[in-house]
């Protein structure tokens, strides 16, 4: 129970009860389990007050000093608490559910166990305060300063981390299901087994940032800055990875299938006994970045860029797609030979010539297949395309070989040649 004279003395004012604070600063007021509902307190001097258990739900305390109150099991329930100064105060599992806590000090406060749940905490700064266990679902904490802080086990979901600092801050095993975290400071974070799915990371610094085992599936790390970040293991199913920095990433043993890496940066990436399985890698950059023993069937591969440091031993690749739609699949028929991947998508200046394999399962259109070839020299002039060979292996399948310039895009002459070919026969078929 609260002291009565201390709760007298508080009743009569504010500007009563901060005089008396200035007067007696050799002792600890004590409220402890008072009833202060919706409360006039702006600017009150409740430094080190005994709060436990006292009711502040719809206070004013806008200003007000609370720092190192020991305010255990406290109710702020849609208080006002903004420019409030909370700096070590101890509010291990209190309630300030749709508090506001705007431009408040919260440096090095205790939330332990707390329900900060639709709380508006925008701007405010949290460096070095304990937030591990806290509900923060739909919490504001846009531009927060939560840098060092530990959120171990918090749940964040559908909270607003946009622009927030999180550098080194503890988020392993945190709920973040569908929050925003688009511009944050996840610097050296620790995301250790967290759950992301669906939140947003897009244009988020994640350099550097610990994500092992962490559930990212179909979260968007748009443009996201991911050098040197460890996913290993994590489950980054139908995730968002696109024009994102994966340089030197570590995704070995990873689920990424079906995942979006259009045009992001993948060079010496670490995909070794990855799950890419109908992954899009369409013109990326993954000059030595290492497949070896990953998933790679009906990846789409249009325009990425590898080279000869590029690792693939013992990856299994049954087929792959030469555009990102995933419609031209290659090889047409059959299956892809993995030694070929190399020769086929590396960087051709490494070769003085190059040659293109084709295919013909049901017989050959002559007619056709000597548009395409013209059609082929006209559009790839510098290609020098030559034909070296047409050879019937029996049961009406062809095979011809096409020869080319070493400093060509093979995968190009071989998409156009099929899709003028079959063109032609369609034409032909219809006339």
């Amino acid at each position: 129970m609260a002291n009565l004279e201390h709760l007298s003395i508080l009743e009569q004012g504010i500007s009563n009860w901060n005089q008396w604070r200035s007067l007696h600063k050799n002792i600890t007021p004590d409220l402890k389990e008072a009833n202060l509902q919706g409360i006039d307190l702006q600017g009150a001097n409740l430094n080190q007050t005994d709060l436990r258990g006292a009711n502040f739900s719809h206070a004013d305390l806008r200003g007000a000093d609370l720092s190192q109150a020991d305010a255990k099991g406290t109710y702020f329930i849609h208080a006002d608490l903004s420019r409030a100064n909370l700096q070590n105060g101890d509010f291990m599992r209190s309630d300030l559910s749709e508090a506001i806590l705007t431009a408040a000090n919260l440096i090095g406060s205790n939330f332990n166990g707390s329900d900060l749940s639709e709380a508006d905490m925008s701007k405010v700064n949290l460096s070095q305060a304990n937030l591990s266990e806290t509900n923060l679902v739909r919490a504001n904490l846009q531009k927060a300063n939560l840098q060092g802080v530990n959120l171990r086990s918090a749940y964040l979901s559908g909270a607003n981390l946009s622009e927030a600092n999180l550098r080194a801050t503890s988020l392993s095993e945190a709920y973040l299901f569908k929050a925003s975290l688009s511009g944050a400071d996840l610097r050296e974070a620790n995301l250790l087994r967290s759950h992301l799915c669906e939140a947003n990371l897009s244009n988020a610094n994640c350099h550097g940032a610990y994500l092992i085992r962490a559930d990212v599936r179909e979260a968007n790390f748009y443009q996201a800055d991911l050098r040197i970040a460890n996913l290993s293991s994590s489950d980054a199913r139908k995730t968002d990875f696109r024009e994102a920095n994966l340089t030197r990433a570590d995704l070995r043993s990873s689920n990424i299938s079906e995942a979006n890496f259009h045009r992001a940066d993948l060079i010496m990436t670490d995909f070794r006994w990855s799950n890419s399985l109908m992954a899009n890698f369409s013109e990326t950059k993954a000059q030595a970045a290492n497949f070896s023993e990953a998933i790679l069937t009906g990846a789409s591969v249009q325009d990425w860029r590898i080279d000869s440091c590029t690792k693939f031993t013992g990856a299994i690749c049954d087929y792959i797609y030469l555009d990102s739609q995933q419609q031209e699949r290659y090889p047409q028929s059959g299956y892809l030979v993995i030694s070929d991947l190399l020769k086929l998508f590396q960087s051709a200046e490494e070769y003085e010539e190059e040659i293109i394999e084709l295919m013909f399962k049901n017989g050959i259109n002559l007619s056709a297949f000597a548009a395409a070839f013209n059609s082929i020299e006209t559009e790839h002039k510098n290609a020098t395309v030559e034909l070296l060979s047409l050879e019937s292996k029996g049961g009406g399948i062809f095979v011809t070989k096409l020869r080319t310039a070493g400093n060509t895009n093979k995968l190009k002459i071989y998409s156009d040649f099929m899709q003028s070919y079959e063109g032609d026969c369609q034409q032909n078929s219809l006339e």
